[in-house]
Parts: structure tokens; C-alpha cells; sequence
């Protein structure tokens, strides 16, 4: 992440908005929503972004968490 600035872009975004959705990441720091959604799966697979569970059907969307910011800030 430390060498790539769209990680490093997404990662500040988080910081600042600890609950989002990929199209929100994509309008705010200028990136294309398919390089978004490939950082949020590669920082949901080392566990520090979690999904919100989708609805049944529910195919777009999805809302994803920074926890352990939340935690903190709790």
C-alpha cells in the first residue's frame, strides 16, 4: 500500500470517512470505481475494511466499514 498512491489515496479517504461505498471513494479521490473495488477487496482481505452484509437480491451498492477507526473513535 506505502508504494502505491491510489492505496495510499483510498486508505486517507477511509480515514476521513470511516463508512462508504466504493462509488463515494471513486467520486472523491478521483480514481475509477474498478481500481477502488480491487483496493477495498485487497483491504477486506487483509481485514481492515468489512462489508455491510447485502440484502437479499441486492447486487450493488454495498456499504463497507473501517472498524477499528470506529472502535477508536467510540
Amino acid at each position: 500500500v506505502a508504494k502505491s498512491a491510489a492505496g495510499l489515496k483510498i486508505l486517507h479517504f477511509c480515514f476521513q470517512n470511516p463508512i462508504f461505498n466504493s462509488t463515494s471513494i471513486s467520486k472523491q479521490v478521483g480514481l475509477s470505481v474498478n481500481t477502488v473495488n480491487k483496493w477495498i477487496t485487497y483491504f477486506i482481505e487483509n481485514k481492515m475494511l468489512y462489508p455491510k452484509p447485502k440484502f437479499e437480491g441486492q447486487k450493488r451498492g454495498t456499504t463497507y466499514y473501517f472498524y477499528d477507526l470506529l472502535d477508536i473513535l467510540r
